[in-house]
């Protein structure tokens, strides 16, 4: 992990973990989780989709409906019984929630993450949330992360949502106070993980619609079935990484110096604890021997899948992920 410039910081502050996604960001965020100092935020803004952020000044109603009530993109998502294993909260005997009515998004990952009893800390919020005052939403999510940090004894926050890169700009005015990590990976690695994903095989049916299967929506749904037939190349969705990763770091570099940190997957999988102590040490907190060797002792090294490819696609991802890794290389990353 490498800062742009700037000593750990001596007091504890909010970071955001920002990523393009299939980069070990969910292992990162359990890891945090077990840190008795840190509120560990999982897939947060991500599950809020299109109405997390807002322009318009928000009343304590309206902040709780856009916490409890899925957007559009994502109720067809339910609808379609489209699910994905960062969703934590499964539907069943003794859950409240079903695909068909709708689930909070906070309940999806957010709250199952912090507590064994989501639907609990889900109705504490929905006891509190409506009753705050009209702020902006920046301000609303401090003060709800405050709370819940208060509610589960924890000095500081850190959100961490997959395919989180996009929202650099908007995130980095919102919170003022946060720093951003930027957690990257090879990205040829990313890309094949990428294609065994249901969530970002859609996204790349959506930029490459002439790769859809002829029969993938059926109504208000998503066939399961046909997602699973379609074939999307490695590359397609290495251009994609690449994309992305050279969008997010650009605003990551319009950010004051001091306030980006670079974290590398394989780093993190070869010496985890010394990559920890570097990540508490920009948010502001202990490493103490306990947490690491909790939080290491989740690592579970793979060998890269990449390398397996025939030798015609390795070139065509290699060629794809290109203008990203190259980035990430001047920038001092180890990929």
């Amino acid at each position: 992990m490498e800062g742009h410039g700037r000593d750990p910081v001596s007091r504890a502050r909010p970071a955001i973990v920002v990523s393009t996604g299939r980069s070990g960001s969910t292992l990162v965020s359990n890891m945090l989780r077990e840190h008795p100092d840190v509120l560990s935020l999982s897939e947060f803004f991500v599950m809020l989709r299109e109405d997390a952020f807002p322009e318009a000044a928000v009343s304590g109603p309206r902040f709780w409906e856009i916490l409890s009530r899925p957007a559009e993109s994502l109720r067809r998502l339910q609808r379609s019984q489209l699910t994905f294993d960062e969703v934590l909260y499964r539907p069943g005997p003794g859950r409240r929630f079903t695909y068909e009515a709708g689930i909070p998004p906070v309940v999806l990952t957010t709250l199952p993450h912090l507590t064994r009893d989501p639907e609990e800390l889900f109705d504490e919020l929905a006891e509190w949330v409506p009753g705050v005052d009209e702020r902006p939403i920046g301000d609303q999510y401090r003060r709800l992360f405050d709370w819940l940090c208060r509610r589960f004894g924890r000095r500081v926050w850190v959100e961490r949502s997959g395919v989180s890169l996009p929202m650099v700009r908007v995130l980095a005015r919102l919170f003022p106070d946060a720093g951003f990590v930027h957690l990257h990976r090879d990205g040829r690695e990313c890309a094949v993980s990428m294609s065994l994903h249901d969530g970002f095989k859609l996204l790349a049916l959506r930029q490459h619609p002439e790769l859809s299967p002829p029969d993938l929506v059926d109504g208000d749904r998503i066939s399961r079935d046909a997602l699973a037939r379609a074939q999307i190349p490695p590359e397609v969705l290495g251009g994609i990484w690449s994309d992305m990763t050279l969008a997010g770091a650009a605003e990551l570099a319009q950010l004051e110096p001091g306030r980006v940190a670079l974290l590398a997957y394989e780093a993190l999988m070869n010496d985890p604890a010394a990559e920890l102590r570097r990540l508490t040490a920009f948010i502001g907190v202990e490493a103490d021997p306990g947490w690491l060797e909790r939080a290491s002792s989740l690592v579970q090294p793979r060998s890269p899948r990449w390398t397996a490819l025939p030798g015609p696609e390795r070139r065509r991802l290699t060629e794809a992920c290109a203008p990203g890794m190259d980035l990430l290389r001047s920038a001092g990353a180890s990929v």
